[in-house]
């Protein structure tokens, strides 16, 4: 009997500790989980793909791609723009601007056919550090054909620039700036076959050794054609310059200046 009293006197004295907010301490200490293995993370790529197609009638084309990509270091920056415009009456204007904090891949695709307007292509590429650049225009309008590509590399470059101007009855204005902050391959290919003047600009400029090809090939045209390629390499450079008139008058300039030995071809036939 006075054990029944005891128990239910202890369960009482317990039941009382829980109500006035004691708390139970567990016998046993658990340990927290430690994590199995440590998860590395690599930068993710940015790629940016542009397409435009314009089939307008009346009205201008106007296109507008910006790319800017902060990321640098081991992040892949790959941009690539498309614009296609086919039967306008207007002008086409497409303005790409690829702009990377480390370095890219830009391959921009300006294709104009059958305007009667004006053909404007504008291609910027800055890229922190090397860059591979890639700019096709191709122009077969009534109208003036003005393609504008510039390639600035924080490092080695590889840049390609082809701007082929058909049946145009204005001038053909190309202009090519490659800027590289160590050697650079440089490739400028201006093709012309229209009524008006032909003016090819062509600078290179590279602060190590590079490899530059300015090829010029107007035919055709009634106008003047006027040639300038300045090609200015921090180390030894080859050099290669070929101009190709079938119009008007002619005016070749060609400007290689090398800080180590260097390699200058240059070609110039007047027809």
């Amino acid at each position: 009997m006075l054990n029944k009293i005891a128990k239910r006197a202890a369960m009482l004295t317990a039941s009382v500790a829980l109500a006035a907010g004691g708390a139970m301490v567990p016998s046993v200490a658990f340990a927290a989980p430690t994590p199995t293995g440590t998860h590395a993370t690599a930068p993710s790529d940015n790629n940016n793909n542009n397409n435009n197609n314009n089939r307008g009638r009346r009205a201008n084309n106007n296109n507008n791609n910006n790319n800017n990509n902060n990321r640098g270091g081991r992040a892949n920056n790959n941009n690539n723009n498309n614009n296609n415009n086919n039967g306008g009456r207007g002008a086409n204007n497409n303005n790409n601007n690829n702009n990377n904090g480390g370095g890219g891949n830009n391959n921009n695709n300006n294709n104009n056919n059958g305007g009667r307007g004006a053909n404007n292509n504008n291609n910027n590429n800055n890229n922190g550090g090397g860059g591979n650049n890639n700019n096709n225009n191709n122009n077969g309008g009534r109208g003036a054909n003005n393609n504008n590509n510039n390639n600035n590399n924080g490092g080695g470059g590889n840049n390609n620039n082809n701007n082929n101007n058909n049946g145009g009855r204005g001038a053909n204005n190309n202009n090519n700036n490659n800027n590289n902050g160590g050697g650079g391959n440089n490739n400028n290919n201006n093709n012309n076959g229209g009524r008006g003047a032909n003016n090819n600009n062509n600078n290179n400029n590279n602060g190590g050794g590079g490899n530059n090809n300015n090829n010029n090939n107007n035919n055709g045209g009634r106008g003047a054609n006027n040639n300038n390629n300045n090609n200015n390499n921090g180390g030894g450079g080859n050099n290669n310059n070929n101009n190709n008139n079938g119009g008007g008058g002619n005016n070749n300039n060609n400007n290689n200046n090398n800080g180590g030995g260097g390699n200058n071809n240059n070609n110039n036939n007047n027809g």
